[in-house]
């Protein structure tokens, strides 16, 4: 692995953290800046928006359909184990397990399948497919044939 390499795969890292840290917070144009002007997200199963201001507006929607219930309490998406492969300089694909936190304890979990595009130096999700796998028993959400519902009903 050359210096090439790890400020790449330090890149992609960066990238992963920001839409989590910009989610966790609700700051949906920041997330939404961590894709490429056309970048796809999917939650698998459930909806999908193209382009960073769909992706965005989709986001919103979700946002404040829960907020009222949410407000004021702690949302934490945590990264576990992550893999990436580079097709050329400028695409990778990666896989990342993450854990989301509540203060109830252990909410949901799952991964993130993406593929990224190097543009202006910058890693951008090109592709994100949001795959959920578990839900807590005391958790905020669950999760109900692939989609993420509140816990108790409702989407």
């Amino acid at each position: 692995m050359d210096a090439e390499e790890l400020r790449a795969r330090q890149g992609i890292l960066d990238t992963l953290a920001r839409y989590n840290f910009a989610g966790d917070r609700g700051r949906l144009d920041e997330l939404a800046a961590c894709f490429c002007e056309d970048g796809v997200l999917v939650v698998e199963g459930d909806w999908s928006a193209r382009g960073r201001e769909e992706i965005q507006s989709r986001l919103a929607s979700v946002v404040s359909h829960s907020r009222g219930e949410q407000a004021g309490r702690t949302l934490r998406h945590h990264l576990t184990t992550h893999r990436a492969e580079f097709e050329s300089q400028t695409v990778a694909r990666s896989w990342t397990y993450f854990l989301v936190l509540t203060e109830r304890g252990p909410d949901h979990a799952g991964r993130y399948v993406d593929r990224l595009h190097r543009c202006d130096g910058t890693w951008l999700l090109a592709h994100r497919r949001v795959v959920l796998e578990w839900e807590g028993p005391e958790g905020r959400f669950r999760v109900d044939g692939g989609h993420l519902v509140r816990a108790g009903g409702g989407p």
